[in-house]
């Protein structure tokens, strides 16, 4: 009798993080003949992800410590899951990853994968905070099949702290497509005019940062050296790229917090700007000289490894995951998490300094092309899930 098809359930909480980093791994799956499908909170990526051939259930998962939220998220994902009929279910993303695994857990999923995008808990937590954090996933790695860490350093600390045994966890890293990501030579009629669709200098340094706009992502750090830098050095520019938050909130860039900001810092409209969710990056890059992320946590972020992809010496903080991706004074430097000082003095240091973005612009994309490579790490985690579909095809069936 012919087997039926394996079902894959990929879940995150906002349907970006599917659009953009699981799509890959998402359509290697299909063509290794699994269905696959995805759930997330619906957002202008919803319909992306539906044109590429894949199911989409808009299944709400509020980012912030909700219970009320959480426990309805739950209901409808156990409800998904056993109308379904999941072989496999995929967790993404700390609360994506907290929610779906107790949902899996209680539709009785047989194999449970969560791909460590960061553990929540990091060094600048307190340590009362750091020790619930940890017992939870304690906790959530009883129901988890098997692990994914993108960071060897998650991979060690998770067995360290006893919640993985070493069997149950496999560093497969992040990469992106390499020959995408590669910078491309431009004359100067059109690298000016790529300059100018942005109001920006030919002869102009770009910095750029293209994260969530929100605290977690040191948003609010890079724009107080941003000040501080344009009062040095005023042909330095800042391309902040990511989601403007609609409504007034505190911890993040909102639409309201941008306007109350150029009405108080009006010349700064010049040197600053807030571009909103893209999907042009290798096209912003391009135009770019520096790179920076100053997180306050990551996993192992890969809008780094597509700037060093791209030749852009790169500025983050010295934490899990952006430390195993930057080489300090080799492909970047590194800065102590919230040092504003640091942080202001490291993007002057690369702004005045062509030569050493260039070096390590070039050393850069040599480590991405040895470690980051997109299809090394989707080929790892296949190979992972086969092992794990012939351990447990007799319950499948």
């Amino acid at each position: 009798m012919e087997r039926r098809k394996i079902k894959i359930l990929e879940i995150a909480a906002v349907d970006v993080t599917i659009y953009f980093l699981l799509m890959p791994l998402m359509e290697k799956l299909r063509e290794s003949g699994y269905t696959v499908e995805a759930s997330c909170s619906k957002g202008n990526f919803s319909n992306k992800i539906s044109e590429r051939g894949f199911e989409v259930y808009d299944i709400p998962i509020s980012r912030n410590l909700n219970f009320f939220k959480h426990i309805l998220s739950v209901g409808k994902l156990f409800n998904l899951m056993r109308s379904k009929k999941y072989d496999i279910v995929h967790v993404h993303t700390p609360i994506g990853a907290f929610i779906g695994r107790i949902a899996a857990k209680l539709a009785g999923i047989p194999i449970v994968i969560y791909t460590i995008h960061g553990f929540y808990f990091h060094e600048n937590m307190t340590p009362f905070k750091r020790n619930i954090v940890v017992f939870i996933e304690k906790v959530l790695s009883r129901w988890t099949t098997f692990a994914f860490s993108q960071s060897t350093e998650d991979t060690n600390l998770a067995v360290e702290k006893h919640i993985f045994p070493s069997e149950k966890i496999l560093t497969v890293g992040n990469g992106i497509d390499i020959n995408f990501f590669k910078r491309e030579v431009l004359s100067d009629d059109q690298f000016a005019k790529k300059r100018a669709s942005f109001d920006i200098p030919v002869d102009g340094i770009v910095v750029t940062c293209v994260a969530r706009m929100n605290k977690e992502k040191g948003i609010f750090d890079l724009l107080r050296a941003a000040e501080t830098v344009i009062r040095m050095d005023r042909s330095v520019h800042f391309l902040f790229v990511g989601g403007i938050f609609k409504g007034n909130e505190p911890n993040a860039i909102s639409e309201k917090f941008i306007k109350d900001y150029f009405r108080k810092n009006p010349s700064h409209s010049q040197f600053i700007r807030f571009l909103g969710t893209r999907t042009d990056i290798k096209n912003i890059l391009s135009i770019s000289d520096i790179f920076v992320l100053p997180s306050y946590r990551e996993g192992m972020p890969r809008s780094i490894i597509e700037a060093m992809a791209m030749e852009l010496p790169v500025i983050a903080t010295n934490i899990r995951g952006s430390r195993e991706e930057v080489v300090d004074g080799e492909t970047g430097i590194l800065v102590p998490v919230g040092d504003i000082k640091a942080l202001s003095s490291a993007i002057i240091k690369l702004a005045r300094d062509p030569e050493l973005r260039d070096k390590m612009g070039k050393k850069g994309r040599e480590r991405v092309e040895k470690y980051f490579d997109e299809e090394k790490v989707i080929e790892k985690q296949l190979k992972i899930i086969q092992k794990l579909l012939q351990k447990y095809r007799t319950n499948l069936q």
